[in-house]
């Protein structure tokens, strides 16, 4: 393989620069898996609606700023709020 196309390959993961949030039930809890996300501005405004995969996780493709999160479990519905960095991570965020 040519070496720019390893590069291309290794590095592709670091270019969409967005956070990836990842909800776990309470510390050390199970994953939030399949469950119904909506993502919102300080206004309220709705920017992201959508769900969890099998691991809790959802990238939600929005600018850095802080947001309030609201996600629907089997537990219940829970809201937390985080702050979205674009630096290329994953956010636990308990519920």
């Amino acid at each position: 393989m040519k070496w720019w196309v390893w590069l291309l390959v290794a590095c592709a993961p670091s270019l969409g620069l967005t956070d990836t949030l990842q909800f776990e039930i309470g510390s050390g809890g199970a994953f939030a898996s399949y469950a119904k996300v909506e993502i919102r501005n300080q206004q309220g405004q709705l920017l992201y609606s959508g769900s969890s995969d099998g691991y809790g996780r959802v990238s939600p493709l929005l600018p850095a700023g802080d947001y309030k999160v609201i996600v629907a479990t089997r537990a219940g519905i829970k809201s937390s709020t985080v702050r979205l960095s674009n630096a290329n991570v994953v956010d636990t965020v308990i519920l």
